[in-house]
């Protein structure tokens, strides 16, 4: 299954990002690091993205209604993180104050994007594929 070891990629990316960012790091840096972070956050939802759609529909209830939902929360995902990287790479570190206020700007307008987006997984709503996600070591 795709979308656990997407989570398990964001999760640790964003991990990453919060140990190299620190009060010390330059705009520079910081822009660099989220640039990483983001970019590779997209282009992870893309290949999960990429998975989900070839494994098409699964044999299940509702299957159809299952396959886009997820679908839709990871092309969501991917278009935030795409969203989130174009902003960051605009933004301008040559005036750090000004450069941090649009790293929250865009860091806010990432967690509305998200925030959104993740009714689509928390809605789906399956007892064949809930059992298969807690018992296939691939859903795992």
């Amino acid at each position: 299954m795709a979308v656990k070891p997407w989570s398990t990629s964001i999760n640790a990316a964003v991990s990453a990002a919060q140990q190299k960012i620190t009060s010390g790091s330059s705009p520079t840096q910081t822009k660099a690091d989220l640039l990483t972070l983001y970019g590779g956050a997209r282009d992870a939802s893309n290949r999960a993205l990429g998975q989900v759609q070839a494994a098409g529909i699964p044999d299940a209830d509702n299957g159809a209604q299952v396959a886009q939902q997820f679908t839709a929360a990871l092309t969501t995902a991917r278009n935030a993180f795409a969203h989130a990287a174009t902003r960051t790479a605009a933004l301008s570190t040559s005036n750090k104050n000004a450069f941090y206020a649009g790293v929250v700007a865009v860091g806010q307008q990432l967690t509305t994007e998200n925030g959104q987006n993740s009714a689509g997984f928390s809605n789906v709503s399956s007892d064949q594929l809930q059992k298969a996600f807690d018992s296939v070591t691939e859903c795992k």
